[in-house]
C-alpha cells in the first residue's frame, strides 16, 4: 500500500513542476457582451476586462464580432493577462 501512496505522491509533484503553457492560440467567441472568447478545446475562459484585454483595431470592429467568430490571442508575459489582436478572415 505504500508504494500506491508514493506513486499518487510522486505524480502529484511531477504535476506541480510541469504547468501547462498555452502559446498564441486562435480561440472562438462564445458570448459578445463583455467579449468572452473560449480557448484550448474550451477549457479556457478569457473575458474581457478580467484576463482578456482587446487590440485597438478589433475594438474598432468590435460590433461586428459575433458568436463563434475565430479570434487570435496571445497571452501576455505575466501568463495571466490576454490580448485579442485581430479577428481570422474566413469566406
Amino acid at each position: 500500500m505504500q508504494n500506491s501512496n508514493m506513486n499518487a505522491l510522486a505524480k502529484k509533484l511531477n504535476s506541480m513542476q510541469n504547468p501547462i503553457v498555452i502559446g498564441p492560440s486562435i480561440g472562438k467567441v462564445i458570448k459578445k457582451s463583455p467579449l468572452t472568447i473560449s480557448i484550448a478545446g474550451g477549457k479556457v475562459t478569457l473575458t474581457k476586462g478580467e484576463e482578456l484585454e482587446i487590440c485597438e483595431g478589433l475594438a474598432n470592429i468590435s460590433p461586428a464580432i459575433e458568436k463563434d467568430d475565430k479570434i487570435f490571442v496571445v497571452p501576455a508575459a505575466d501568463e495571466q493577462t490576454w490580448v485579442a489582436v485581430d479577428r481570422i478572415y474566413e469566406e
